[in-house]
Order: structure tokens, then sequence, then C-alpha cells
């Protein structure tokens, strides 16, 4: 926990064990472990099946930005990018890339309402009435979503780093992150609502 704010490092249902260390650049740099909960839990995913279970998150650099601790993609990770696709509007956007390996970023009007669908497997809305932002994760094995909501005065930025096994999320340039295991399918459509103008940008990731 952040010992200031008493607001955890990340706020989502899956980070575990973070480290910090200083670069030769003089930048601090986070990892951590996707991986968390009880050991039905953990043996209950899909990875379990296959023989594998958990994984590294992305490096994130850790600093203070305007009094807060925020965390943000490290950026070597622009690398990953490959060919982007860009919408903008209001009302309901839909991308579909053909891929669940995508790199996510949202910008809108500061207090609008604004509520993402990522393939049926995480949603998430901003509810600016009540300063809220509410993340559903698809359960595994069994109907119904896990929930995680927190309170947050205002929300204008997003920035997800998906694959088909985790969903890294960074609002308002990393001043809050959650991090989730979310087992991608088939279906990669990417659904977008706002109230106001919305400009989404996102890249596919190259990764081996």
């Amino acid at each position: 926990t952040d010992p200031k704010s008493g607001r955890f490092i990340d706020e989502g249902l899956d980070f575990y064990a973070p480290q910090s260390f200083w670069d030769e650049s003089g930048r601090c740099l986070m990892l951590g472990w996707i991986g968390a909960g009880t050991q039905e839990y953990q043996l209950s995913q899909p990875a379990a099946e296959e023989g594998w279970l958990h994984s590294l998150p992305i490096p994130r650099v850790v600093g203070l930005y305007k009094g807060k601790l925020c965390q943000r993609p490290a950026e070597e990770l622009k690398m990953l990018r490959g060919k982007e696709m860009s919408a903008e509007g209001k009302g309901s956007i839909v991308i579909d890339r053909g891929s669940a390996s995508l790199e996510i970023l949202a910008e809108w009007p500061q207090g609008e309402y604004v509520a993402f669908d990522l393939g049926t497997v995480l949603m998430m809305d901003y509810i600016k009435e009540n300063h809220l932002v509410r993340f559903r994760r698809k359960r595994w094995g069994m109907p119904g979503d896990d929930e995680k909501s927190f309170s947050l005065v205002s929300l204008d930025r997003i920035h997800i780093i998906l694959d088909y096994s985790t969903a890294e999320v960074f609002l308002n340039d990393g001043e809050t992150t959650f991090t989730f295991k979310a087992y991608f399918d088939k279906n990669t459509e990417m659904r977008f609502f706002s109230e106001g103008k919305i400009t989404i940008s996102t890249w596919l990731l190259e990764v081996a």
C-alpha cells in the first residue's frame, strides 16, 4: 500500500509481490507477479489445465506526478506496437482487431460517463454522479462476474495492455492501476460507449 494515502499499489484482483529498483537512467522500475488468491482460485484457472499458471506483468515506471504516486508502462514497451488503428466519436464504438494481444489508449472529456466491454471478459464503467469506477471480470468455469469498485473523483484517460490471459489497466496516466487475470477466447470485439467525444487508439502487440 501507499503509506500516505492508504491505497493499494494495484487495486485489481491479481497483482502480487511488487519489487522495485533504480535503473541506470535513474528511473524507478517495478515488476511483480500476476497471481494471487487462494489455492482453489488459482488452480481453477484455465491455464492450470495447460500446465502453467501465472505470469509477469509489464515493467512499470513509478514516480510522483502532481504529488501523486503513479505507475506507467515503461517506454520501451512501445517497441512491441504493431499496426495502429484509431477511432473517434461518441455513443457506441466497436473495434475488432482480430486479436486480444492489444494495447488500448482512450481519452475523453473529464466527467463524462464511459463504459468498456473487452471481449465480454472484462467490463468497466465510470459513473460520474457517484465518482465510481466499476470493473466486472468474467468468471471461468462458472456463471457470473467478479467485481471491483473504486472511488475516483474524475476520469478522462485509460491505458490498457491486454494479452490472452491478463489485463493491466492504468487510469489517469497511472494514478490508479488494476491488474486482472482475464482469459479471452475467440471474441475479440472491444466495445466502447461514451456520452461525449472519445478518441481511441489501438495497437496490435507483436510478441513471441
